[in-house]
This record gives C-alpha cells, sequence and structure tokens, in this order.
C-alpha cells in the first residue's frame, strides 16, 4: 500500500488517493474533514465526483491533479514497445 496523496481541492474540500481508492472530504463548522464519498477509480473519475457534488477545484488543485497518474503504477510518459515490420 502507497502513502496516501492529499490534496486541497479548494478552501472547504480535500481530495485523499490511496492506491486506486479515492476519498472527497469536507471541513464543516468546526474545522474537521468529514467524508462526503469515497470510491474505487481513476484520476477522472474524480473530476465527475467535484461535478457531481459542486466542487469546483482551485488552479492550484488543477495543476496537482494533472500530476497524479491516471491509475497507481500508470506512467503516462512510458514509450510503447512495439514491433515495427
Amino acid at each position: 500500500m502507497t502513502q496516501p496523496t492529499q490534496i486541497s481541492l479548494d478552501r472547504k474540500h480535500l481530495a485523499y488517493r490511496r492506491d486506486k481508492e479515492w476519498e472527497i472530504a469536507k471541513k464543516d463548522d468546526d474545522g474537521v474533514y468529514r467524508t462526503v464519498e469515497r470510491w474505487v477509480g481513476n484520476r477522472r473519475s474524480l473530476f465527475r465526483k467535484m461535478s457531481d457534488h459542486g466542487i469546483v477545484p482551485s488552479r492550484d488543485a488543477e495543476l496537482t491533479l494533472m500530476q497524479v497518474p491516471e491509475q497507481p503504477g500508470f506512467r503516462e510518459d512510458e514509450p510503447l514497445n512495439r514491433k515495427t515490420k
């Protein structure tokens, strides 16, 4: 199990990623973050869930999310190993 990644989405919401599991938490009036939803999915699923909950991420959050791999263990810059004829 990898270390969880915490991303501040806006002033009231955080996203956590642990392996393939995502969690969105919202800060309550006491300043404590409470889980809004937890699911298993890729990075695009987080954008869908934020939209469902009306969360608009900050620009910093968007930049951070773009650096998170689509799936754990997946590297977008890996070259394809194809044989040419």
